[in-house]
């Protein structure tokens, strides 16, 4: 059905104490629109205050419109920072923030 990895931010400028990282959410398209990908984010939520982070972040690609609007749609915000990645072709990467302390869910 899904997958979703998670840990510690790994970014440079973040503090790794008190930031968590979504490092990916892979969803099979036959579970898309369902809730599931929520439930996945939510659990993370959970994870990450458990662990004391006050915001998590995650790198979505730039032309991934639909994961860039599910992403701001569960209360991500782009930060404005980018990265390029090479894998044969050039790709952008937007990081996508959200503070922790207004994140309430509850997972049923």
């Amino acid at each position: 059905m899904g997958l979703l990895t998670l840990g510690a931010a790994r970014d440079p400028d973040l503090d790794a104490r008190r930031t968590g990282e979504i490092w990916g959410i892979y969803l099979s398209p036959g579970h898309w629109r369902r809730g599931v990908g929520k439930k996945l984010v939510w659990e993370a939520e959970r994870v990450f205050k458990s662990r004391g982070y006050e915001s998590a972040v995650l790198w979505v690609l730039e032309r991934n419109e639909q994961a860039r609007r599910f992403f701001e749609a569960v209360g991500f915000n782009p930060e404005g920072e980018t990265i390029e990645i090479d894998w044969g072709i050039l790709l952008r990467a937007v990081r996508y923030v959200k503070n922790l302390e207004s994140a309430t869910h509850s997972i049923r």
